[in-house]
């Protein structure tokens, strides 16, 4: 599903967001803390989240349908990406340098391209990770023009 272009952009410094519906079909919208593709053939990734977001996790622990938003800070290129949780576990040792060095990552690329002091920015970062199986199934194009929500073909 995801070629290497994908994979790269995935795994960089690219804003992460998530998107769930609760059980009364609210929106609940959350950050993700970087994230590591699993297996890019099947579209599974392993996403880090914020452990005391409860709203979102509540419903990533039910198996929920999920959507993972990405873009680019500085040339506003986005995607989104649609499947379904699951599982969701600790966070190892691994996965909570993982998401500290996603934060520095993203921090000085806001700081860089947007000019907002990084001490700002780094206020958004978690003290405790969870990490959430997940497996895409789709892909579409969310850059702003005219290509916007167009589904994007991966690999077979």
């Amino acid at each position: 599903m995801f070629d290497e272009a994908t994979v790269r952009v995935l795994e960089s410094d690219v804003s992460l967001v998530i998107g769930l519906v609760d059980d009364d079909g609210a929106p609940i919208v959350s950050r993700a803390c970087g994230l590591n593709v699993i297996d890019a053939t099947a579209g599974s990734v392993r996403l880090l989240l914020d452990a005391e977001d409860e709203p979102a996790i509540a419903q990533l622990a039910r198996g929920a349908v999920i959507a993972l938003t990405t873009g680019n800070v500085r040339t506003h290129e986005a995607q989104q990406f649609k499947g379904h949780v699951v599982r969701v576990e600790p966070a190892t040792p691994a996965d909570e340098a993982h998401a500290i060095q996603y934060y520095e990552d993203f921090c000085d690329v806001v700081q860089e391209s947007d000019g907002i002091d990084r001490e700002a920015v780094a206020r958004l970062v978690p003290t405790r990770f969870l990490a959430c199986v997940i497996e895409f199934g789709e892909m579409f194009d969310q850059t702003p023009g005219p290509g916007a929500g167009a589904a994007i073909e991966g690999e077979t």
